[in-house]
């Protein structure tokens, strides 16, 4: 890269974080730090619900301004709200278990005895290693499979002694690795984000908490973006804070696009001219080489805004031709992708298009000027994994942002971490370090040795265990004292060869309050049982063993920490400052040694506890200093990653992992952003992508299916599980939607009729699936019963004889052929998932050896398989379906299937309780075919062939 560039790209950076900076304002949510504080933690729960707005889903926003405050009051209670539910319990019932807080706060998390045993001069922060006790949990943990102490959760601390009532410090897990989760006791690194509180004091006690249900660092570089984004201006954001206009949602067919580059922005209403927003870029050359969407040869420099696209010999279907060209040619472009309709390979193709433009642009551009890369953002790691694969096949130059790829492969090679280090052994000097980075490193540095110097008297390492050495107290004692203690000898003894003159002086018997921590047993516990899908189970367990512990780290020089108070008996006296004073003015004790040994103690810990509070505040001078130059050098290590990240055609990133690293995309200045699963996006996340070089905005989704979770039940009932995708769709902003499914059978897309009418319909591949073995032509059945459901400890509902009739049903259709990997079975709820999981690895017979996935609804968007079991699992007197009722769910539940969809439920229950959609979705199958009511086991069904 050229120096300039590199000096452009430095002044951007250092720019957006100086006008990121709150400024004197009213508005106290600018004024927010980016981690909460005591007073905010501590704030009533009763008032939070008047705080948050409801979300504005019909209609515009008045202003920019209304639509950022509402976003950022609502992320930052779903962040805190489950933390500050945990410490509210916990004040009121300071000595319960977890178990006893369950009902009230699911995913809390007690961990007691903690004390601080070091710190890590790490340069991505300082690092504070705690060691704990589990003992509340009640429980064995497995920390490779628990989301316990997940790097970038939120916890609170408060010493033993105050428990929570006046005294609480807020700190962020910095790494949990399992070399140090699996010690006795257990460790963790944590962040301090204010310096000024960090725990330096190695023999202060604390008990601090979690809550596993809210995930701050998904939610906190969000927060920072909506703060940062009232002082910019993105072209786009008029379609969301302004009444959009009847001309943006005009046809392309229907409007004359002659004068076109005449007129591309918006015109006085009075006018009457009616015209599309078609990006600038594009305004500029509309022509595009369409020969990967066709089979034929067609013209490389194609109009795409001013002729139709071509319709004959198309590898796209008319539906996604017309939504490729929404994509090419509409600044906000909105995609509906219904269940095996395609999205995907649409938004491959116009990736396609898009950077084979991209690439011409650059040929033909001159010196100097730059063609920013392309950003493709997905809502998970699985889904940008995933379509980066697809891009690999035809663009080898993308980078993958953030290191939780689960892709062994292509994609892991290209992550930046990896890009780089591959750089740094194939061109040495490729990649330099910026002023900035450079200046930051050598000061932190420098530090190193202040930083030994203030913690000296409780580094471990620098002697052995044992009280603190004599000459730590010259600013309390006269060199006549210390060199008493110096001179002494054991009262019962001569002996003095290799013991420290403080042992002698205290006497032979002392101790250290941390010499021997005394955990209770946890032996005699079960392991936890782990709330969570097996299949992310087993993908974290492979990445964790060969990733995660060195992607959590924290490097940098460690320092050990260790107390050197000492046990006081009951019997020794503990000296107040006055005592102390009128001992060491006293001559008659200028030699210590002729002071009463039951005082020496008392007079140790005095000047220990003195010399304690002088290097906590030394300390905590140095993490201030030390915080600043990791914001220097975190500033110039952005800089440094533009510099390769410059050179891509395309980046990939995951929602969060855009708001992460915003400040780079932001000095990229992309035009074009493509969200895929926009629908399952919270707004929030979606609105850090409206940048002010954002030209092109492509939202890629289905509004239809999986919604985006709250946290909290009530911002649900304010709307906010909705995307901006789907607002938009509901606000008549134009979108298209695909309209040709080829996943399902003719008789399973049926049953998506009460959800999507006819608006999709069947390709022909789809129209002769072969038979599933054993249940002659039927495609779908419902399995009627009426078993009761029961509650799990975890408050998740299940159904004991439902599971094992679909353990019965499974065990038929492999003893009739069908290989286990074509299987998945599906439920709404974690208790029915892992009981069915259970059961299954309990048969005999034909199952033994194999392995049926078993998931959740809300985990398997996106995914398909052959056949299809989905446990219903409710049946009650009250007749409530729960779950069952939410159409989004119902949607993925009924789409998966490519050969076989079958169900197991009370068919009274769903047609009573069930709502509009499951009426019909029954009325569909009896005309289908019967609805088997009186079935005892699936085998039985399965052998009546």
């Amino acid at each position: 890269m050229h120096p300039q560039e590199r000096l452009r790209h430095e002044a951007i950076v250092n720019d957006y974080y100086r006008n990121a900076a709150p400024r004197n304002t009213d508005d106290g949510w600018l004024l927010l730090p980016e981690v909460p504080d005591t007073q905010e933690m501590l704030r009533p729960l009763v008032s939070d619900d008047l705080r948050v707005p409801h979300n504005q889903i019909d209609g515009n926003w008045p202003s920019k301004y209304d639509h950022l405050t509402a976003q950022y009051e609502f992320l930052r209670e779903e962040s805190t709200f489950a933390l500050r539910r945990a410490i509210g319990l916990m004040r009121e019932h300071p000595h319960l278990s977890e178990l006893d807080h369950r009902d009230i706060s699911p995913g809390i998390g007690i961990y007691e005895k903690a004390f601080a045993v070091g710190i890590i001069l790490c340069r991505r922060g300082l690092g504070v290693r705690m060691c704990f006790s589990t003992f509340r949990a009640g429980v064995k943990i497995d920390w490779i499979t628990s989301k316990r102490l997940t790097t970038g959760s939120l916890v609170a601390l408060s010493p033993a002694s105050d428990k929570f009532q006046r005294k609480i410090t807020i700190a962020v897990v910095g790494a949990r690795t399992q070399e140090l989760l699996n010690q006795t006791p257990p460790k963790v690194e944590l962040f301090f984000p204010r310096p000024e509180e960090t725990i330096f004091d190695p023999g202060e006690e604390y008990v601090f908490l979690e809550e596993t249900s809210s995930f701050f660092e998904a939610m906190r570089h969000n927060m920072l973006s909506l703060q940062r984004m009232t002082r910019e201006e993105s072209p786009l954001q008029e379609y969301i804070v302004s009444p959009v206009s009847e001309e943006l949602n005009t046809p392309l067919d229907l409007i004359d696009l002659s004068n076109q580059v005449e007129c591309m922005s918006f015109i006085d209403r009075e006018a009457g001219v009616h015209t599309v927003r078609v990006p600038d870029y594009v305004v500029q050359d509309p022509h595009m080489n369409l020969s990967f969407a066709t089979d034929e040869d067609v013209d490389h420099q194609y109009d795409v805004v001013n002729r139709p696209m071509p319709k004959d010999a198309a590898l796209l279907d008319e539906s996604q031709m017309d939504a490729l060209r929404q994509i090419l040619t509409r600044e906000l472009a909105l995609i509906q992708g219904p269940p095996g309709t395609g999205k995907t390979h649409v938004s491959v193709m116009a990736l396609r298009v898009m950077l084979h433009k991209m690439e011409e642009q650059r040929q033909r551009a001159g010196p100097g000027v730059i063609i920013p890369p392309l950003i493709v953002a997905c809502q998970t790691n699985h889904a940008l994994d995933q379509l980066l694969r697809h891009v690999a096949e035809f663009e080898p130059s993308f980078i993958r942002l953030g290191g939780r790829s689960a892709d062994t492969g292509v994609v892991k090679k290209r992550t930046l971490f990896n890009v780089m280090e591959e750089l740094k052994e194939s061109s040495p000097g490729a990649v330099v370090d910026p002023p900035g980075f450079r200046f930051a490193n050598a000061s932190m540095a420098r530090m190193e040795k202040e930083w030994k110097s203030a913690l000296a008297p409780f580094d471990e390492s620098r002697q052995e265990p044992g009280p603190m050495d004599e000459d730590v107290f010259t600013d309390h004692l006269s060199p006549q004292h210390i060199d008493s203690i110096k001179n002494s000898k054991f009262q019962s003894s001569d002996v003095t060869s290799g013991i420290p003159p403080i042992v002698r002086w205290l006497g032979q018997d002392v101790s250290l309050t941390t010499s021997n921590h005394n955990w209770p047993a946890e032996q005699e516990f079960g392991f936890e049982e782990f709330d969570q899908e097996e299949e992310e189970v087993d993908e974290a367990t492979a990445e964790k063993a060969r990733e995660d512990d060195k992607i959590e780290m924290l490097r940098g020089t460690y320092i050990p920490l260790l107390d050197r108070s000492v046990l006081m008996a009951s019997s020794i006296k503990t000296l107040s400052a006055k005592e102390v004073k009128k001992i060491l003015t006293s001559s008659k004790f200028s030699n210590l040694n002729k002071l009463p040994p039951h005082f020496r103690l008392g007079l140790y810990q005095y000047l220990v506890n003195n010399v304690k509070q002088k290097v906590v505040q030394k300390a905590r001078a140095l993490a201030c200093r030390w915080a600043k130059e990791v914001q220097d050098r975190d500033r110039g290590n952005f800089t440094k990653k533009l510099q390769v990240l410059a050179d891509a055609k395309v980046i990939g990133c995951t929602s969060t992992g855009f708001a992460k690293y915003r400040p780079m995309v932001y000095a990229l200045k992309p035009r074009v952003v493509m969200v895929e699963e926009a629908g399952e996006c919270l707004e929030a996340n979606t609105m850090s992508m409206f940048l002010p070089s954002l030209q092109h905005l492509i939202l890629v989704g289905d509004h239809q299916q999986l919604r985006p979770r709250a946290q909290k039940p009530t911002h649900n009932f304010k709307h906010w599980d909705i995307s901006l995708f789907e607002r938009l769709a509901r606000n008549t902003v134009d979108f298209k939607m695909l309209a040709i499914q080829r996943r399902m059978p003719p008789e399973v897309r049926r049953l998506l009729w009460p959800i999507y009418g006819d608006k999709i319909t069947d390709h022909e591949c789809t129209l002769d699936r072969p038979p599933v073995p054993g249940l002659k032509d039927f495609k779908t059945y419902l399995f009627h019963h009426e078993n009761h459901e029961a509650v799990d400890k975890f408050r998740s509902t299940y159904n004991q004889r439902e599971a094992q009739l679909v353990v019965d049903f499974v065990n038929g259709l492999i003893g009739h052929g069908v290989k286990p990997e074509k299987i998945t079975v599906l439920t709404f709820y974690n208790g029915q998932r892992r009981l069915l999981t259970q059961e299954l690895k309990k048969v005999e017979g034909v199952l033994s050896g194999t392995r049926i996935k078993v998931v959740t609804v809300d985990s398997y968007q996106g995914e398909e398989n052959d056949i299809i079991v989905l446990s219903l699992v409710r049946n009650n007197f009250i007749n409530d379906v729960g779950f069952l009722k939410v159409a989004n769910r119902v949607c993925v539940a009924l789409s998966r299937a490519r050969q076989g969809f079958f169900m197991f439920g009370n068919v009274k229950l769903l047609e009573e309780a069930g709502g509009d959609e499951w009426k019909q979705v029954v009325a569909i199958l009896r005309g289908q075919g019967p609805v088997e009511t009186q079935i005892v086991t699936g085998t039985r069904v399965i052998n009546a062939e």
